[in-house]
């Protein structure tokens, strides 16, 4: 297994949300809204190319040295999916990683208003269009703004 493959593993057994790649700096993630080195060791300047190629096609490379910047998913079968972005910047390559969790966490583990989640709830139940056969015209979203001023929260639709 590669460096760049156990860094993509570190981020799902973390729940980390993203990577940070950059020449002459250490890998850092970032977990919990903390980003913190990976450990202590400044990337060479090839370094971030080089992991890139250890999990990308060649020609997704060539796009990369071609273009200076690459946006792109990879999915690792057994941890997850990743949106990778990466870019020529000062004459080194950098590159940002998104970790997106393969499991949709359930509403009561969103921590959110028990009013916001009866409106979701009611907004999935009345639009149960997914049932019926295909519609001649797309279905419209209702639609509604969240506002939320000094900790409380305010919805109103049109």
């Amino acid at each position: 297994m590669g460096m760049m493959e156990r860094i993509l593993k570190l981020m799902a057994e973390k729940k980390a949300s993203d990577v940070y790649l950059s020449a002459f700096a250490p890998a850092t993630i970032k977990i919990n809204g903390q980003a913190v080195p990976i450990n202590s060791q400044a990337l060479p300047a090839d370094a971030v190319k080089n992991l890139l190629a250890e999990v990308l096609p060649p020609t997704r490379i060539e796009e990369l040295e071609e273009t200076h910047e690459l946006n792109m998913a990879h999915a690792i079968e057994g941890v997850g999916n990743f949106r990778i972005s990466a870019m020529k910047q000062r004459g080194t390559y950098a590159c940002v990683i998104r970790y997106i969790a393969t499991e949709i966490p359930p509403l009561e583990g969103l921590n959110v208003p028990a009013s916001l989640a009866d409106m979701i709830m009611e907004s999935v139940v009345s639009s149960s269009w997914w049932a019926q056969p295909a519609l001649a015209n797309p279905p419209h979203w209702p639609r509604c703004s969240i506002t939320v001023t000094s900790g409380k929260m305010a919805t109103s639709s049109p």
